[in-house]
């Protein structure tokens, strides 16, 4: 897959208020203002003659200097690409240059390609509220057309965003978090049986469940139930230091038989599982096996470093 590369990026209002947003996506347009203007002028690059007539709509130099440098930089500029926003997504395209024509709603490019609101691969969409605020901050500014800044390296983290690819500090960063993961294993199959009940507890309570019984009292085959409040969904859990493949087979015949009905899923948790066992693929979507992998995952992620750490010191 050919990666994408570009000098400059401008963030394109769609018409005022966006309103030329779906039929540009649809139709993989740019469609532009600028009503006074010819199409002859903008092809041919009369732009002291646009500018006079700019001037004489506006009668703000600044005002019109600054659209004059925003229409340039649509229909003149080589090798950039424009981003958008519609619909809670970020859009970006690259114009086809020298394309500048109208219809009866507007002026506009054509797109080399397509709008896309996703990387290259298809693998991640780029949703405002994921991204970062180092392009998201773009969807409020008023005027037409602005050029992605470069204080917050924000050029290369959209080309990094369109290409998939991670930044030096991301990837490091990851290593790091992989590395910790090993160590917090190490660190769970050292934990005394009752706290790693409470362990597992803590890490449901933060994930939002509500535990159903009490921890550690006797039940006939859960060590723990919970309930997700909003969806009245039920989770009956089995907590193991240590067990065979044998006996989670066992577990899953019995819950299968029992309490399918009435509990939506089964976590078997277990931080020491044999040779077997460790082999388990999740294929059941009612049925998990949860280990210690998983379980280092969770603590990074819910903040629970700091109670692992009160009990290794």
């Amino acid at each position: 897959m050919n990666k994408i590369n570009f000098d400059k990026a401008y963030y394109l209002k769609l018409g005022r208020g966006n309103k030329w947003a779906e039929n540009c996506i649809s139709n993989n347009l740019i469609r532009i203002g600028w009503t006074n203007q010819s199409v002859a002028d903008i092809s041919n690059g009369n732009w002291e003659r646009i500018k006079n007539q700019l001037l004489s709509e506006i009668e703000n130099q600044g005002v019109a200097t600054r659209d004059l440098n925003a229409l340039k930089n649509i229909v003149s500029e080589e090798n950039i690409i424009f981003i958008t926003f519609y619909e809670s997504k970020m859009y970006w395209c690259r114009p086809m240059k020298g394309t500048i024509t109208s219809d009866e709603i507007s002026k506009y490019l054509k797109v080399d390609g397509e709008w896309s609101c996703a990387d290259i691969t298809k693998k991640s969409v780029f949703y405002i509220n994921q991204i970062s605020g180092k392009l998201s901050k773009y969807q409020g500014f008023r005027a037409t057309c602005c050029q992605v800044g470069s204080q917050f390296d924000e050029v290369n983290h959209l080309k990094r965003l369109i290409n998939n690819e991670e930044s030096n500090e991301y990837s490091e960063m990851i290593s790091y978090r992989i590395k910790l993961c090993k160590i917090i294993e190490k660190q769970i199959q050292q934990l005394h049986p009752k706290d790693f009940e409470i362990l597992v507890d803590l890490i449901f309570r933060q994930a939002g469940w509500r535990r159903y019984s009490v921890l550690g009292e006797t039940m006939e085959f859960f060590d723990l139930v919970l309930e997700e409040v909003i969806s009245n969904t039920f989770y009956g859990v089995q907590i193991k230091t240590k067990s065979t493949d044998k006996e989670f087979k066992k577990y899953i015949k019995e819950y299968n038989e029992k309490y399918l009905s009435e509990y939506d899923k089964f976590i078997f948790i277990v931080h020491t599982p044999d040779s077997n066992l460790e082999k388990y693929e999740n294929i059941d979507e009612n049925i998990e096996l949860w280990n210690t992998q998983k379980l280092s995952e969770l603590i990074i992620e819910f903040g629970l470093m700091n109670w692992v750490l009160k009990k290794i010191k």
